[in-house]
Parts: C-alpha cells; structure tokens; sequence
C-alpha cells in the first residue's frame, strides 16, 4: 500500500506539466512517435533500423498511448514516465529479493532505501519525462534480476519462466541491454570461484561428487529458465542473423574505438565515476549541467556503501551482485565516445541505488548499535536527507535546468512552433519548402502531418524548385531562423532564382520571431538555366535512374589559392528511396586515386522529390593547396547510409 502511494507520487511528479516541460520536443524522441505511427498503420517490426536502429518495446508502448490521447507530446512522454516511476517498485522488488537471504528486516530496510534514493533521484526524474527508449532498461533489468533471484532461490516453474521472459525482455529496450550477458557469465563465474574456495579443503573424487550433484539439481531449472529466455529472444535473434547490419549501426557510429581509442577510455572510466560522486555530464539535453548523481552527503554514503560492499564481496553474494551490476552496465558509457552519458549510463540507476542502500543501512546500524536513541535518529537522519534530496531535485529540474539559456533550442522547440505555423496554413496554399538542417525533421513531420506534402532542401548548398511551378506559379521558402544560423545559409541563398521574393516573418503565439517566408512568384516564362549555364549533352547523364545531371556553370574563373564555385542543374526522374549523395572531386585525371579538392552535397536532395523537380546545388571547392594546371571534375553519387 505505501510503496503503492509512493509510486503515485512519483508518477505525479513526473507527469507534472510533461508536454511543455521538457520545453520542445527533441527529434529523438519524435523518432518514436512516427515509428509508433508506422506500427499503428499495419507496419509492425520486431526491430526499427531507421533513425539509426530502435528497438521495439518503447514503440510499442507509444502506439498504446496514441490509440488513447491522439499523436500527441503526451503520447510519446507517457510511457517514459510511467516507466520511470515503476522503476521505483521494481527497484524495492529486486533488492528485497536479493537481501532476504539476510533477514527479512534488513532486506526490508535495503529494499525501502533504495526505492526512496530512487524516487527522489534527479537522474531519474529527469530522464523520465523525456520520451526515451532507455527509460525501460532499469525497470526491465530491476524486474529481471528480482525474478531471476526469486526463480534461483525458489526453482519453481512459473518463476523460472517468469525469470528468463524478463531476462531476454530487457534487450528489446535499449542498446546498452546487451550487456546483461555478461552480468550473468560475471556471476556466474563469481558462484564458481566461491564454490571452488568452499571446497578447495576437501579431496578430488569428493569435489567430484559434489559437482556432479550440484550440476544434477540445477540443470532442469536452468534448462527452463534457458529455454524461456531463448524463445522470448528468438524473434530479436533471427532478425540481426537475416540483418547483421543492423546489429552494429549504431554501435559502430558510438564506439570508442572510432573516437579516441585506449586514452579516451580511460578518460571514459574517470568520467563514470565521476558523474556519479563530483561531477556529471555537461549535455544540456540529458541533465543540469556539471551535475552528479548524488549530492556531497549522500555520496559519502554511497562510497560507504561501496566499502560495505567490497568487505562482503567475497562471502556476500548479494554485495557482490551490485557491485557488478554496477561495473558491467556502465560499460555501455565507458566504451562509447563519452563515459558519462546520461542514456548510456542509465542502466545503473537501480544498482547504484542498491549500494546507497548499504551504506544507509550500514550507517543505520552503526547508530542503533552505539547510541541509546540511535534507530530513532537514524530513521530522523535518513528522512531529512531523502526530503531534502526531493527538494533538491524539484528545484535543480523545474528551477535551475527549466531556464537555462539555450535549452530551448536544445530540445528543437523551434520545430515545435514551426510544426505549429504549418498546422495554421490553409490547406490549398501555395507550393512550399522547408529549408531544414534535417530533411524530414521527425519534431515537424510528426507534430505537423501536413508537412510530409512539402519538399524539404538545406538551403545552404542548393534550392529546389519543384515541378509545379516550373512553368509559373507561387512558391513559398519556409526558411527558420535555427537553420540559417546552424547551417550558415549565405544571404544570397536565392540569387540563383533571380526574383526578388515577398519576404513575411514567421512568429510565435507571443510575437517571438523563429524565421522568415519567402514568397516567389514564378513567371510562366521563366527559366531556371543562365546564359552561361553549359548542358552536360544532348539528354543529360543519369544517375542510378533517380536524377539526371543537365547543366553546370563555372560562376567564376578558377584561380589557385581561392575557390572554385561551380553550379550544377540536377532533375528528379522518380521519387528515390536511396539516401543518394552527390560528390564534385577535382581529381588530376578521370578515376585517379587521388582528390585535389571536393565537396559532399547534402545527400537528402534525392528523397522526397517528385519526377520534374530541379535541384540546383552550389559547390565552392577550395584551391588552396592546388597549384595551377589542367584538372577533370568528377561528379557522382553514392548511398549515404552506406559510404563505403
């Protein structure tokens, strides 16, 4: 009943005001809702590879909402906060099971002191009302662990299968997840060596003996525990085995490896550590900036915690099994380009929780063991620090991180307006374009349904004149201020059109202005080509059957040591469904090896354009380094999503 209460408080406060705080709504967690979209549209996956690789379970859920509160911030947020809150519960869950070998007062104890940290923890509280996927990690892992526990101490059916469906659930929740794994082989090479050292006195054949039964009495429950797990991860399996690639998308982009090698992992480790006793990450997006898991006093009662740990590590399994859900599930952050990553650490949560318990409880022994009103003043104590932990939390998430300068823009709120201008437009306007830093912006595709209608284009290295109006019309430019300054749009950006636009500000409810529209009104006679604007031959040259290349244009005599501006004419033939990018190589002759100079277009010209649109891309290839000579353009495309 009062972890019940607690829960509900919890969940109130991390529903409080969720669709305007986070201020925005981040593309990431847009991401989910138009997957969720796709699910709900007859499209289910058992894994989603766009946007880099998602796993299911965090879709699924955000369709479920949206069947209940519309395509909504709500919907997408949802999820996340009731996962963070029943985190709590599952927290209390597993650390009662794992302790109770102890007595059932201290698992108790263990158990409501962890849940508590839990429940007041800033990390927690502000992971949760971002609509991640990685919010369903700790809960996941909480309720694995105490299943697993349960199942290990009972070795009954129903917890052996309940243990093993949990175990492989948590790799449908987030990357970091395929770590467990090695959770459980640490684990159970820790049971080995304990078994090992509490035999070591006796003689060979009887070592023997007792391993063969021990093996006897365990293999029927691991066989059920095992065959659960294997059945429930089976779907996931099979399809990394038909898509290996998928396996290692993301990873690849992350690893350590591939951004700074041996140093930067041990700077990674020092950074884990620290986020957790000094200092946190500075990522305005995941936390407050600078700010550690806990404060000055409750970490000196985690390192406490620590210390009761290690003393107990080598006769106290459960001491031992924080300490290594700790280690293994921090390995996500350490080995990815940043050790102390809000998402990528947060598998922690409840382990860390755990040994804050420890020491809580330590200290809380210690007291009623050497002062006459200790247990009172320990209960006092702990109470006035979880109290002020909450108040300390509140304030560090709705106060100081709420009006920060720049989390705005950080959490893509000018999409979120953007998204809202184009639900204002009257449906039979004008032709129009998004100018965008991301074609397809998932914040204005899925708050703004409408905008799936437009053509999108990086307006600092190319315009795009759909087929519409290439005889004549309206055309309107839809150009957000962030996109100017994040892209750096040079301010002659339409000169190529050569009509001087009708130029209106596009603002906010409160008069805030986040960009402009450009309106063009095309002549029936008009023509993208200038007169000195060459054809490539007779028909053009087609790429892969998507674009065709018709003209280019030297708008200035190359000279070396500056820049060769070059403009190039491009078609649609078809709507592509390959990501192309298109490459100008200045190469000594055609095909050599070597690139005297070269510019990469935004590759995402070629999706989402109907047959007839045009596309003219700019290039300034720098001459710095090129001395004076006869040279050959290469001009091509190649698949973004695989450069190779």
């Amino acid at each position: 009943m009062i972890l019940g209460l607690v829960t509900l408080a919890a969940l109130a406060l991390r529903t409080w005001r969720l669709t305007s705080l986070p201020p925005g709504f981040h593309a990431d967690e847009a991401a989910y809702g138009l997957l969720a979209l796709d699910l709900r549209a007859g499209h289910p996956q058992i894994f989603f590879p766009q946007f880099t690789g998602r796993e299911p379970l965090y879709v699924y859920l955000v369709a479920a909402c949206q069947l209940l509160v519309g395509n909504t911030i709500l919907a997408e947020r949802l999820p996340a906060a009731l996962a963070g809150s029943a985190t709590i519960a599952a927290t209390f869950f597993a650390l009662r099971t794992i302790f109770q070998g102890d007595g059932v007062a201290r698992a108790r104890r263990i158990a409501w002191l962890g849940a508590l940290a839990l429940g007041v923890s800033f990390w927690s509280l502000h992971v949760s009302r971002q609509g991640e996927r990685a919010n369903l990690l700790p809960l996941c892992t909480a309720l694995a662990v105490g299943a697993t526990w349960q199942a290990a101490q009972r070795r009954t059916t129903g917890w052996l299968i309940a243990a093993g469906v949990l175990s492989s659930l948590t790799l449908y929740t987030y990357l970091a997840a395929r770590f467990l794994p090695f959770l459980l082989l640490l684990f159970a090479a820790y049971g080995w060596l304990r078994w090992r050292w509490a035999n070591r006195t006796l003689r060979r054949r009887v070592r023997q003996q007792r391993w063969r039964a021990m093996v006897q009495r365990w293999r029927g429950p691991f066989l059920v525990w095992a065959g659960a797990a294997l059945l429930t991860v089976a779907p996931l399996a099979l399809y990394f085995l038909l898509h290996p690639a998928a396996l290692l998308q993301r990873t690849d982009q992350v690893s350590v490896l591939a951004h700074g090698g041996l140093p930067q992992l041990g700077s990674n480790l020092v950074a884990a550590i620290r986020m957790v006793l000094v200092a946190g990450s500075d990522d305005l997006k995941y936390t407050l900036p600078g700010r550690a898991v806990f404060d000055p006093l409750s970490a000196l009662l985690f390192l406490l915690g620590v210390g009761l740990c290690l003393a107990q590590a080598a006769r106290s399994a459960p001491h031992a099994f924080l300490l290594g859900w700790w280690a293994v599930l921090a390995l996500p952050a350490i080995l990815s380009v940043a050790g102390d990553h809000p998402l990528r650490a947060y598998g922690i949560l409840p382990a860390l929780m755990g040994i804050w318990a420890v020491g809580a409880e330590g200290l809380w022994g210690w007291l009623r063991q050497h002062l006459r009103y200790g247990q009172p003043l320990a209960i006092a104590a702990l109470a006035v620090l979880l109290t002020a932990t909450q108040l300390g939390s509140y304030r560090d998430y709705f106060d100081r991180w709420a009006h920060l300068p720049g989390l705005y823009g950080a959490m893509d709120g000018e999409y979120v307006d953007l998204a809202a201008y184009l639900n204002s437009l009257p449906a039979d306007g004008p032709t129009s374009v998004i100018a965008a830093e991301e074609l397809d912006h998932p914040t204005i595709v899925y708050l703004a349904p409408v905008a799936r209608q437009y053509r999108w284009v990086d307006p600092s290295q190319a315009l795009l004149i759909p087929n519409t109006v290439r005889n004549g019309g309206t055309l309107d430019y839809l150009v957000p201020d962030r996109v100017v300054g994040v892209r750096g749009v040079p301010a002659d950006w339409a000169a190529p059109l050569g009509i001087t636009p009708q130029i209106t500000l596009i603002q906010r409810p409160d008069g805030t202005v986040i960009g402009k529209r450009y309106r063009f009104v095309l002549p029936s006679n008009w023509s993208p080509f200038p007169t000195t604007a060459q054809p490539v031959c007779t028909t053009g040259a087609t790429f892969g059957n998507d674009l065709t290349l018709l003209r280019w244009q030297l708008t200035a005599t190359p000279t070396s040591g500056q820049t060769l501006p070059l403009t190039l004419y491009w078609e649609a033939r078809q709507p592509s469904a390959v990501p192309w990018q298109i490459f100008v190589h200045l190469v000594a002759q055609p095909d050599a090896p070597q690139r005297l100079a070269q510019q990469d277009a935004n590759g995402a010209f070629t999706q989402g354009l109907a047959p007839g649109d045009l596309i003219i891309g700019r290039y300034q290839l720098p001459l710095a380094t090129v001395p004076p000579g006869t040279y050959s353009l290469q001009i091509g495309l190649y698949d973004l999503d695989r450069p190779d």
